[in-house]
């Protein structure tokens, strides 16, 4: 594999270092919902919903549908939420097409996406691939609700 690169100079420095330090740092990530574990890495299933996520995550705190889409591992969620509990519906497409559903905890849901997402990000602070203040403006979608 490649290193990911901007030909065109189209990407930010944020959306560069945080391509650069999932493609470097890549780990693999257990992805648990309900009763279904699988295993997703950095680069290239979470590099591409990083961008959109933490704005994701306020949509679902103010009671708004989402999806997160994992093409590379051949996945979808969709996450909707409904009274205090989230419907979650775990698709997987492919050869071995299946589908799940569960309903999960809203303030559990919401948290465990917000710490992922906080550890990703302070990591790459940490190693340097973004800085401090990229990471604050990335999560001010996250900070506008109280919900971390």
């Amino acid at each position: 594999l490649e290193a990911p690169d901007d030909p065109l100079g189209e990407l930010s420095d944020l959306e560069m270092g945080l391509r650069r330090f999932c493609f470097e740092y890549n780990h693999k990530v257990s992805l648990v919902i309900g009763n279904e574990k699988k295993e997703i890495f950095l680069d290239p299933d979470i590099i591409l919903i990083l961008d959109e996520l933490p704005e994701e995550i306020y949509k679902l705190s103010i009671g708004q549908k989402i999806q997160l889409d994992l093409p590379e591992s051949y996945m979808y969620i969709d996450l909707v939420p409904f009274a205090d509990k989230i419907s979650c519906t775990f698709t997987k497409f492919g050869y071995n097409p299946k589908q799940k559903h569960f309903e999960l905890d809203t303030t559990q849901v919401l948290g465990e996406l917000i710490i992922f997402l906080e550890t990703v990000i302070r990591k790459a602070v940490d190693g340097g691939y973004i800085t401090s203040e990229e990471k604050e403006k990335f999560l001010i979608p996250i900070r506008k609700q109280a919900i971390c």
